[in-house]
């Protein structure tokens, strides 16, 4: 019985298109030369992303039987005449030296002993594993099922630990899931949310779904084409029925007509970083000269010094005008999986990357995988806090038997961030800046399962890209599964007097308002003593 593992040392000087022969066995043929360069793209950059990690060995396990492939291959690879294989290969990576080679004249034995001892070796180093890529026996998509974890310093906010077994070994990786597009089974869309829905699906317990599965579910009612070969893509109206049938809840943003010229920058990255800074994926629907495309966004390129300066303002009840700044000012891009071009790219705007295929001005669409029960969304969650905010504002100053006044003296940042409540009672217990009954409140009272928090910052200090800086001066906290036009959405509303230094801070820390349980609807309202500055929640949904 022939060994199904082999060891191979990774160099950085190793030629992607060899070693993919190396793994899959190709030899030069008809049907090699007529495989287009494109195709090869995405696994060049995956091997180029392991270099960049570290990785020094290759451990390879054939004979795999990838869950997701076989659906692939009974939709579709099954009907062909010429044979495909079922089974897939898998590649494990490691940062840590492959060991010598064995001479030609090594029994089998030999050969397992020497995996077994790296395995058992690799094991025994908290950070040696560094993922797995699948790779498919398809010269045309040949990156399978595969999870990598990001470059160091990467801002991902969509992850999740996947564990895997090795000869009996446990070992486990932090990332997000990448899939190449296989156009038999699925277009660019389907990838993506199998990318998105991937990798929310134990956060939020749903099913595990195939391309193949998600193609069957988007056609199901309305094909604008075949559904396999799945080379058609997918329209806006496809995409939410799938989603949906994953068990989400689909929010489609639409920011213009596909057909007209671009798309603000800013706009686009307003409009979509609440949901992504939630942990959110959000599928960017893009269309440019050379065509359409999706691509999933997981995580955010956060500057210190703002891009963008976007101002809104709201009428206060004094008639007067609380201006603020959306937290996406201080955002440049997003960090996306692409299914053509390979893991952890980037969408920035054409200003920063005017020689990329695709750029934020090319969106036209943004469409958001929420939990079920999420009906209230980052806008409306926005215009509610400004008004619990003046609200608050104005119970503060009538609490210090001072005038009113119409807007804060510093300049606001609010930044909507959507948490389980399990993650936002962890934050709570966690912040050590909290008044202590703030805390008390913020863990004991009754929740729904989603809720809005939207944050109230100073814009002087405030730094998304430092997580200790201390500019938070209050919260709003919203139930999420509310209706925001019938006024039921305010849970919480805690703001430090800070935000009104000149009147109010020598006089009371500030100010908290929670709802009553009791069935009348009447308000819980008293000062906080001992409320700081805090930084801004890291981590909205518990473990």
């Amino acid at each position: 019985m022939a060994l199904r593992y082999s060891l191979r040392a990774l160099s950085p000087h190793d030629e992607s298109d060899l070693l993919l022969d190396e793994i899959n066995n190709h030899r030069q043929s008809m049907r090699s030369a007529l495989v287009a360069d494109e195709f090869q793209v995405p696994w060049s950059e995956v091997v180029e992303h392991l270099k960049r990690l570290g990785a020094k060995t290759l451990l390879i396990q054939r004979k795999v039987l990838d869950p997701d492939f076989l659906e692939e291959h009974q939709a579709f690879y099954a009907k062909q005449h010429r044979d495909v294989s079922r089974k897939c290969t898998r590649v494990h990576a490691f940062k840590i030296e492959c060991p010598p080679e064995l001479p030609e004249e090594a029994t089998e034995t030999d050969r397992v002993k020497e995996i077994l001892e790296f395995v058992e070796k690799a094991a025994q180093v908290s950070d040696a594993y560094l993922g797995y890529v699948t790779v498919r026996p398809l010269r045309h998509a040949p990156v399978g099922a595969t999870v990598l974890p990001p470059e160091a310093g990467a801002q991902l906010t969509v992850v999740d630990a996947f564990p895997m077994y090795i000869a009996g070994s446990r070992f486990e990786v932090t990332g997000a899931p990448f899939l190449q597009q296989d156009s038999a089974v699925g277009a660019c869309a389907q990838a993506s949310m199998w990318m998105a829905l991937r990798a929310m699906r134990r956060r939020h317990g749903n099913a595990a779904y195939s391309p193949a599965e998600l193609t069957a579910a988007a056609t199901r009612y309305l094909a604008v084409d075949r559904a396999y070969p799945g080379r058609g893509g997918l329209t806006i109206g496809q995409m939410l029925d799938t989603v949906r049938f994953a068990g989400h809840d689909p929010l489609h943003i639409r920011l213009r007509d596909p057909l007209t010229p671009a798309t603000p920058a800013e706009e686009v990255i307003r409009m979509a970083t609440p949901y992504i800074d939630s942990g959110m994926p959000v599928l960017c629907v893009l269309t440019a000269t050379g065509g359409g495309h999706v691509v999933v966004a997981l995580g955010l390129k956060p500057v210190k010094t703002k891009v963008f300066n976007v101002q809104d303002e709201a009428k206060t009840q004094g008639n007067g005008t609380l201006k603020f700044e959306p937290a996406s000012n201080w955002i440049r891009g997003f960090i996306i999986h692409n299914d053509a071009q390979g893991p952890y790219s980037r969408l920035l705007s054409k200003a920063s990357d005017g020689t990329a295929d695709y750029v934020l001005e090319d969106t036209c669409s943004l469409v958001v995988t929420l939990p079920d029960g999420v009906y209230t969304n980052a806008k409306e969650a926005q215009l509610l806090a400004v008004k619990c905010l003046n609200w608050g504002m104005s119970i503060l100053f009538a609490q210090a038997q001072l005038p009113a006044v119409d807007a804060p003296e510093v300049k606001v940042v609010l930044r909507p961030i959507l948490c389980s409540r399990n993650g936002f009672r962890q934050w709570a217990r966690s912040d050590p800046n909290l008044d202590e009954v703030v805390r008390e409140r913020y863990r004991t009272y009754e929740l729904p399962p989603n809720v809005w928090v939207v944050e109230v910052h100073d814009a002087a200090i405030y730094d998304p890209t430092d997580p200790k800086a201390q500019s938070r001066y209050g919260e709003i906290v919203l139930d999420a599964s509310a209706d925001p036009q019938h006024a039921d959405s305010h849970i919480f509303t805690s703001v430090l007097s800070d935000l009104w230094p000149s009147k109010a801070a020598t006089l009371l820390a500030g100010v908290f308002i929670a709802e009553s349980d009791d069935s009348e609807g009447a308000l819980d309202c008293f000062t906080i003593d001992a409320g700081q500055p805090g930084t801004r929640i890291l981590e909205p949904w518990a473990d």
